[in-house]
């Protein structure tokens, strides 16, 4: 059986970028659970002084933007065929959601969702990584699920420190995710590009247990990679449990305001990620366990 690549397992010029456009993303936490880099573009995050920001794949960070994790980036009110529950949290975990729309579960077992179990063409392993390798503190590490059908984490975001310049150094301190490859090859060290788009799919579901899956005082974000893609698209969880996001429920540099960001290329996917945000206010511990992965089918 496959099991999940650890993070050590990429090669050092994708943790360079990971580096980089998480830096952007992991937002500030100026209050309780405010968080915002002011990073404008890379893959992960940015900020600015109204929305909530930091994410996995961008860097920057500037004093001019601070946002605030109780942001409201949660997705559109779109109805997945009678279900409210795109971009929110949803007890429904239905096979079909009405309107044309149906749910297709991607089962995985230790870490690994093979081709052949799924019917939407998604195969890939779970990681992890953190901004250990850009040299901040947070720490993320795998711990037993007790089930193959759970991908579990433990770890911590740790607090922004300032750089050199005295400004909040998020592209270093980002913060640690898990990570899901949508197109992977059995022996790859990581995935390609996953083309949505063809397979009909357009959002993802999942369940979020664990000890502490939204931490008091911060933010967990859900990402979606774009293949040769160094811009973060990205929503804020709200809740635990189970959640649904459309695709277009996501968007570049989430913790930004600007009503004009666009989502990702649907046909261009790389991964799923699921990114603890750092902040300027304090660290924070976390406990994440995702199971019940699947995707939202346009039928």
């Amino acid at each position: 059986m496959r099991t999940a690549l650890p993070s050590t397992a990429l090669p050092a010029k994708y943790w360079l970028a990971l580096g980089l456009l998480l830096a952007g993303c992991l937002g500030k936490t100026t209050n309780n659970a405010d968080a915002d880099p002011d990073d404008s573009s890379s893959d992960d995050t940015g900020s600015s002084s109204d929305d909530t920001g930091s994410s996995s794949d961008d860097t920057g960070s500037s004093s001019d933007d601070t946002g605030s994790s109780s942001n409201d980036t949660t997705s559109s009110s779109v109805t997945t065929g009678g279900v409210t529950s795109v971009g929110g949290n949803s007890s429904t975990n239905a096979s079909t959601t009405g309107g044309g729309l149906s749910i297709h579960p991607i089962p995985f077992a230790d870490g690994w969702a093979p081709l052949a179990q799924n019917d939407v063409g998604v195969q890939g392993a779970f990681y992890t990584f953190g901004d250990e390798v850009s040299g901040g503190n947070s720490r993320i590490e795998v711990r037993d699920a007790g089930s193959p059908e759970l991908f579990c984490a433990q770890g911590e975001a740790a607090l922004v420190l300032s750089g050199p310049d005295g400004l909040p150094a998020y592209s270093t301190y980002w913060g640690a995710a898990v990570g899901f490859n949508l197109a992977q090859e059995p022996d790859a060290q990581f995935g390609g590009a996953y083309d949505a788009r063809a397979k009909g799919v357009i959002g993802f579901s999942f369940r979020l247990e664990g000890e502490n899956p939204l931490p008091r005082g911060g933010e967990l974000r859900f990402n979606i990679k774009v293949f040769n893609d160094d811009n973060v698209y990205c929503v804020r969880v709200p809740a635990s449990g189970d959640n649904r996001f459309l695709i277009t429920d996501l968007r570049q540099s989430c913790w930004q305001s600007n009503p004009m960001r666009l989502p990702p290329d649907p046909s261009q996917l790389e991964a799923l990620q699921w990114q603890y945000v750092t902040n300027i206010t304090s660290s924070y511990p976390f406990d994440i366990c995702i199971t019940k992965l699947a995707a939202i089918v346009n039928d």
